[in-house]
């Protein structure tokens, strides 16, 4: 549902408002790491310096005052209500302040810290519930992350306001908000769970019409009457209005949800989410930034912010499990490498490279932030039944502060004591111990998590991206082969990757409706291991060819099997999100490939990676067949019970035989049967299925679009982007560039699937191939006319415009070209049609590879770019022209 909705105005503008109390509470505690400097300085504005163990307390002293205010915070909820609870938040805040501007020693920052963890324990608990309560489940997790987004915003803020403002104006300025939050949420009714709870059934009518912007149409007031009855029963049967007791929280449900809170509150604090950014800038001073300290620091709140910013885009389309498990993942392997750097590299490396450790903290800020900072509090929520969600949520925030001051206590002891990359290793710990017990235990709330099979896509991209790293090796003296390569047998080897792809397509795609979309995805996995043991057992280069060609094979059938399993399990509110993903998932692989193969042994990354499809094969056993194909093959209970599978609906019982005339699940599955048979799937396919016009017209627009793809140079061209960068003159490690170049693919391809449900396909692809020519043409121009003295004083230009070209590639012409297909092709030959628009796709990707290094080394770069530049404006005015737009339409037709 969009955020901006008539149904959601209200519960929007109400979020809004909670919004400027929770960035007030951050800009609190944004104050204290950068104010730490001068009030440990001889010129202290509260008379006296600060010590080391009064830097600890008055950190502390926070999660102390949080603790107490979570402890009882849950009996003023129950007993008067959440918003009056809420309105309690502003004053601790302003004394907060006050005490702060008049301080003439350390007890009045102790005191003040205290407060602020009161105001803050009562906001966490009484926050979340309030949003929650009076959420539609489409927007529940998007408005709970604004809370975190503002959250951390305030935070920013405050790093910024203390850098630009004296230590006694701050205060004047920000003790206004937390009385404008107060004016603001007068206004608003109690939430009608909170309502009903209490018996008062009336005001909860009211408050329900007011929060889903209920229209007062008389001819409506039967429609709402009975929508609102429909939510009184399912919270009244949740025993909210029963006598809470002890078997409450003493039960099998109850305790593995508190078991869950409490490793996601513990990998919360111990992996460093907040303790960290708290010591940024002695961390900054350590890893060799030449940057400001504090400057470092507001960078990181800023890449903060776009990770928050992130979830909030995401959770509520792609589940909040799928946001958490990769955060946990990434954070981890980000803080291990800062651990690395600090344990390994030489001063005079930290020197010269200041700004890499900037860039693994940004890296680990980002990704936190984009799931376990963001999803913490929507989380305790949404696992917690109804009926002790109030305690519950006191109880979790209690542990939360414990954690809290557990964590603030430990690591600036363990930071001074121990170093940087003690702690940093610690962090990475908890983060991979919660990613293995979330990973086992953890619900999806949001719906089914449909995250397993981008395994596979990730293996295949670290598949690609072994290949550039290994060529020096394998081209040197020391190549494990015995015999170097010669430059022929390495375009054999970078290009028979196509031809094994186009083998993949038309294998797959003839199987996929034979043997169905599941059987396919297990026979994915096999020609992937096979190419891995080649490589560890390869005595020549004919080892290296068989394997390529069987990695060709492994991808080819993902690109064909994968997007159509996508297609056919996601609703249409996320179908271009999930489908962007798979390319996501390929682009971290060829990083992950490029990365391992420039650090690791040769015959070691095989004995790591050829686990994953394994690991693959594995975590899809659980999954169902789609219920498109099982309603194709005549399935239909077996078609039903994978649609209520996937779409996460509870089936009706089987003794109910009237379900069909009032369960809603089973009326949306009949609903969605008829859509799909009248496709015509269970017709065979004839030729005249392929040779009419419209169909003509979609296979004319897939083929424009794949040349526009790889003519562009959106694969070939990264695969040589080394070469391009020593010859535009840049003077930093070109495989270093290459890194950066591929994150700039990663956010670009991150803000595809955050924008493709919400603007479009048609718009967001046409962006990305107009912006990706217009860059293309900047490189052909500087190589043609920028002296070499030009390009020696401006090395940074080239990595700037390759990082845009990567970036607006990644935005549309890379990210969307599955899912614009498969919404093209008609239902009844999307199988065959998808079989052969990847055929094609392969073939270009052959000639691509074939052509680009040829065009680079005998024409030049500048030659190259113009013809790329070239085929992206074509694409740009033929698909302009004639490509419609596919987004919302259904699958079934």
């Amino acid at each position: 549902m969009d955020i901006c909705g008539k149904r959601v105005r209200w519960q929007l503008c109400s979020t809004l408002a909670l919004c400027i109390m929770s960035t007030t509470h951050g800009i609190s505690l944004g104050w204290f790491s950068p104010s730490l400097p001068i009030l440990q300085s001889d010129e202290s504005p509260i008379g006296e310096s600060v010590n080391i163990n009064d830097v600890m307390w008055i950190g502390s002293m926070l999660a102390v005052g949080s603790l107490i205010c979570n402890m009882i915070i849950w009996f003023p909820i129950g007993f008067v209500g959440i918003k009056k609870c809420m309105y309690f938040v502003a004053l601790p805040n302003v004394m907060n302040w006050i005490l702060i501007y008049i301080a003439r020693n350390s007890i009045y920052l102790y005191v003040a810290r205290i407060l602020l963890g009161i105001s803050g324990g009562t906001l966490v608990v009484s926050f979340p519930i309030f949003i929650a309560e009076i959420s539609d489940n489409s927007v529940r997790g998007t408005f709970t992350s604004f809370f975190m987004l503002t959250l951390c915003g305030g935070i920013t803020v405050g790093f910024v306001l203390v850098f630009y403002t004296t230590y006694h104006v701050l205060p004047c300025i920000v003790i206004v908000l937390p009385i404008l939050y107060v004016i603001l949420i007068i206004p608003l009714p109690e939430p009608p769970h909170d309502l009903l709870r209490r018996g008062r059934d009336e005001k909860a009518e009211k408050s329900y019409y007011f929060y889903k912007n209920l229209t007062k149409d008389p001819t409506k007031q039967n429609e709402n009457k009975a929508e609102f009855n429909s939510f009184r029963e399912r919270v009244l049967s949740g025993g909210v209005k029963e006598k809470i007791t002890f078997q409450d929280f003493f039960n099998k449900v109850s305790m593995k949800a508190f078991g869950l809170i409490a490793v996601l509150l513990i990998c919360n604090q111990m992996s460093g989410t907040f303790a960290i950014f708290n010591y940024a800038s002695t961390i900054f001073t350590e890893l060799g930034s030449t940057m400001e300290p504090n400057i470092c620091a507001i960078v990181l709140g800023v890449v903060q912010l776009f990770g928050l910013a992130s979830a909030v885009l995401l959770v509520d389309r792609v589940g909040r499990r799928w946001l958490l498990m990769p955060s946990l993942a990434l954070m981890g392997l980000g803080e291990l490498s800062v651990g690395l750097l600090k344990s390994f590299a030489s001063p005079h490396f930290l020197d010269h490279h200041g700004w890499l450790g900037l860039v693994l903290m940004c890296f680990v800020a980002y990704t936190s932030s984009a799931g376990l900072i963001a999803l913490t509090f929507v989380l305790i929520v949404e696992l917690l039944p109804v009926k002790i969600r109030a305690p519950g949520a006191s109880i979790s925030m209690c542990g939360l502060s414990c954690s809290v001051f557990v964590a603030l206590m430990t690591y600036p002891v363990v930071i001074n004591e121990y170093g940087v990359d003690v702690t940093m290793y610690m962090s990475a710990g908890f983060c991979f111990l919660g990613f293995i017990l979330m990973g086992t235990f953890l619900p999806e709330t949001k719906g089914r998590s449909m995250t397993h099979f981008h395994i596979m896509t990730l293996t295949h991209g670290i598949s690609v991206g072994w290949l550039s790293p290994s060529l020096r090796l394998l081209g040197s003296a020391e190549s494990p082969l015995g015999d170097p390569l010669t430059i022929t047998e390495a375009s054999w080897v970078g290009s028979l990757i196509g031809l094994g792809s186009l083998t993949g397509n038309i294998i797959f795609g003839l199987l996929l409706d034979r043997l169905g979309r599941k059987l396919c995805m297990y026979f994915l996995a096999i020609p992937n291991m096979m190419y891995w043991i080649l490589i560890y057992v390869a005595q020549d280069v004919t080892y290296l060819y068989a394997g390529r060609f069987l990695a060709g094979m492994s991808g080819g059938g993902c690109y064909v099997v994968l997007p159509i399993f996508i297609a056919e399990i996601a609703d249409n509110s996320v179908r271009g999100a999930l489908s962007s993903m798979a390319m996501m998932y390929v682009s971290i692989g060829m990083m992950v490939g490029f990365t391992l193969a420039s650090y690791l042994s040769y015959h070691l990354m095989p004995c790591i990676i050829v686990a994953l499809p394994v690991v693959f094969m594995l975590a899809i056993i659980g999954l169902a067949e789609t219920p498109q194909y099982l309603l194709r093959r005549g399935r239909d209970d077996q078609a039903e019970k994978s649609f209520y599978f996937y779409k996460n609906l509870t089936p009706p019982t089987s003794s109910d035989k009237e379900a069909s005339s009032h369960d809603e699940a089973k009326m949306e599955f009949d609903s969605f049967r008829l859509q799909v048979l009248s496709g015509g799937v269970t017709d065979s396919i004839s030729w005249r299925d392929f040779i009419n016009a419209p169909t003509l017209k979609v296979f004319g627009l897939i083929f424009v679009l794949i040349i526009s793809n790889q003519l562009s140079g959106s694969f070939a061209i990264f695969n040589y982007t080394s070469h391009i960068f020593a010859e535009l003159g840049n003077k930093l490690d070109p495989n270093t560039c290459t890194i950066v170049v591929g994150a700039a693919q990663l956010v670009g391809i991150f803000s595809a699937v955050a924008l493709v449900d919400r603007l479009g396909r048609r718009i967001l692809l046409l962006t990305s191939m107009g912006g990706m020519g217009l860059g293309e043409l900047a490189i052909a121009l500087l190589k043609c006319f920028a002296s070499d003295e030009f390009l020696d004083q401006n090395g940074w230009l080239p990595l700037v415009i390759m990082c845009l070209v990567a970036c607006i590639a990644s935005l549309g012409v890379i990210a969307l070209i599955f899912i614009i297909i498969i919404e093209l092709l008609p239902a009844k030959i999307r199988s065959i049609g998808t079989s052969l628009s990847m055929a094609t796709f392969s073939a270009f990707i052959f000639v691509a590879l074939k052509i680009y290094p040829t065009m680079i080394y005998d024409q030049g770069l500048a030659a190259t770019m113009f013809m790329s530049a070239g085929m992206c404006f074509f694409g740009f005015i033929v698909l302009g022209l004639f490509l419609p737009e596919t987004k919302g339409k259904l699958m079934t037709h």
